[in-house]
């Protein structure tokens, strides 16, 4: 069952021309960029007069060099897929391991890895952040079965520090996990509970070789701007304890998959507090470990702030190690008639979920054919500035999915990809995590911004047009608009310092192309 779904789960990303993902169309975007930016000539390109390589300790990179790589033979769309199904594969495989270390021989519940390789994490387009997953099931199901007593053997060490620098490099949440797990493994359970004494020598090279990683980490956060606020906060709240029974944070269709969630995560509660007894008197280091990472995430999920030193979603990340210690917990201890009856269940239920998203994606990856096919009024080398005002198109398939998620808010980089533009609505080059950013006189978060908090997609009161045509070096080439700009039309008709053309309408999508010509008002 586990394989025909893993086919099933994969086969389904190959049906649409686009498979829609949040961040996914930016992230292959800023692949080309990045791709460019390394092997092309400055003089063939546009990219070089916009952005420059990031040359900040960033860990957010993995997954930008392996499609860079990709796109280097593979035209952008083919390279996305065959990138999305090996984040599948790589989480599913991962998490199949560690059931079947887990629970020798009995793999059935394997089939739970689909609500983390396919779920919110993924659709949102956070790929770093599964890579980094699928490495510490694995990384973490080797400590657990090699069995390790307080000599830990040299090698080993060594492996487990440059684990953690593989984990770290991928994404810091997961390796603050996975650095969480070996103090417990290694110190805390041993030393609190089963009154073990660490051999300090072998503890010393472990932490040695840990080192590197967490000299990283502390360089990061150094480096990073911390934005104001406290680190812990209470969110314990009713609403919170609901979400944390029903991991409502994770949920990324309104669809059956809800259902899912609610009966896995209370579920998994529910059976912990059932074999309590069992569990708690258990002198298992890897059980005892596993629960002291659980609470090591309840911690996170009800008090530490959620924009933890500019990041987000702390919550929901948090959310995954919750559930993923719960179903750990489920599979060490109930019995193999459960586990075969709920891998049947799981089993149905999957193949629903799938076609209950099938119309969603269907129609998102349609919009977005008729979106990129627009490309043919634009020329290469030239900049767009994309804004969404009140679009209705997006309204049938929108109500489909979580209100955290927007799949297609960041399609113009479908659009930049195929035309070699550049397009304005870079986030991702406007922050400090990923390998390309902007040149600082054509950022356009700063330059088109009244606020810091500009949103290019859809906050158009917030941009200053006027500011930026008349004092950056960078100009706009062309304006597109998504759904009824009528009266943003109205305000650039109004201005003097500017005119513009309207070259390319279309009524299904109500979108608008504009060509900028800068007027010299000395002149008129």
């Amino acid at each position: 069952m586990f394989y025909l779904l893993l086919v099933f789960h994969i086969g389904f990303i190959w049906l649409f021309p686009y498979y829609l993902t949040q961040d996914g169309p930016s992230h292959l975007y800023n692949a080309e960029v990045f791709k460019n930016l390394i092997f092309s000539d400055t003089s063939k390109t546009i990219y070089h007069n916009y952005f420059e390589l990031n040359s900040g300790l960033t860990t957010n990179f993995f997954s930008t060099w392996i499609i860079a790589f990709l796109l280097t033979f593979l035209p952008p769309v083919v390279a996305e897929k065959l990138f999305l199904s090996f984040l599948i594969v790589a989480v599913c495989l991962a998490f199949r391991y560690t059931v079947k270390k887990l629970n020798n021989p009995f793999t059935g519940l394997a089939t739970i890895c689909f609500v983390l390789a396919t779920g919110f994490f993924f659709h949102y387009g956070f790929y770093n952040f599964q890579l980094a997953l699928a490495v510490f099931l694995v990384a973490f199901t080797w400590v657990i079965k090699s069995e390790f007593d307080k000599n830990i053997p040299n090698r080993t060490t060594v492996k487990i520090g440059l684990i953690s620098l593989v984990i770290y490099v991928l994404h810091p949440f997961v390796w603050v996990q996975y650095i969480v797990f070996l103090m417990l493994y290694f110190l805390v359970i041993p030393k609190l509970f089963l009154k073990q004494n660490p051999n300090n020598k072998r503890f010393g090279q472990l932490v040695l070789w840990l080192l590197p990683s967490i000299i990283l980490f502390v360089i990061n956060l150094l480096l990073l701007k911390n934005d104001e606020g406290r680190w812990i906060v209470n969110k314990f709240n009713t609403e919170f304890l609901v979400n944390l029974f029903t991991s409502a944070h994770l949920n990324t269709f309104e669809t059956f998959e809800k259902v899912i969630l609610f009966v896995l995560s209370l579920g998994g509660f529910l059976f912990i507090i059932k074999k309590s007894r069992v569990i708690f008197t258990q002198n298992s280091k890897s059980t005892r470990s596993i629960i002291g990472l659980l609470i090591f995430n309840l911690f996170l999920y009800l008090f530490v702030r959620d924009s933890l030193f500019g990041g987000a979603y702390l919550t929901a990340r948090s959310s995954v190690f919750i559930l993923l210690s719960l179903f750990f917990i489920f599979i060490v201890h109930a019995n193999k008639k459960l586990q075969t009856y709920i891998s049947i269940v799981l089993f149905f239920s999957y193949i629903f979920i799938l076609y209950q998203r099938f119309n969603i994606q269907n129609e998102s990856s349609k919009l977005t054919e008729k979106f990129v096919s627009t490309s043919h009024v634009l020329n290469e080398n030239s900049t767009i500035l994309f804004i969404e005002k009140d679009s209705q198109v997006k309204s049938s398939i929108r109500s489909g999915y979580s209100k955290k998620l927007d799949l297609m808010k960041h399609i113009s980089g479908y659009l930049a990809v195929e035309s070699n533009i550049v397009t304005l609505d870079n986030y991702e080059a406007n922050t400090a995590y990923f390998p390309v950013k902007w040149q600082k006189y054509c950022n356009p978060y700063i330059n088109l911004c009244d606020s810091d908090s500009c949103n290019l997609e859809n906050n158009w009161n917030e941009i200053n047009l006027n500011q930026h045509i008349l004092t950056n070096k960078c100009p706009i080439d062309y304006l597109l608009f998504w759904g009824n700009a009528d009266h943003i039309i109205k305000l650039l008709n109004k201005n003097d310092n500017f005119e513009h053309h309207l070259i390319y309408s279309d009524t299904l999508l109500s979108a608008h192309y504009f060509s900028i010509e800068v007027v010299d008002s000395i002149n008129r």
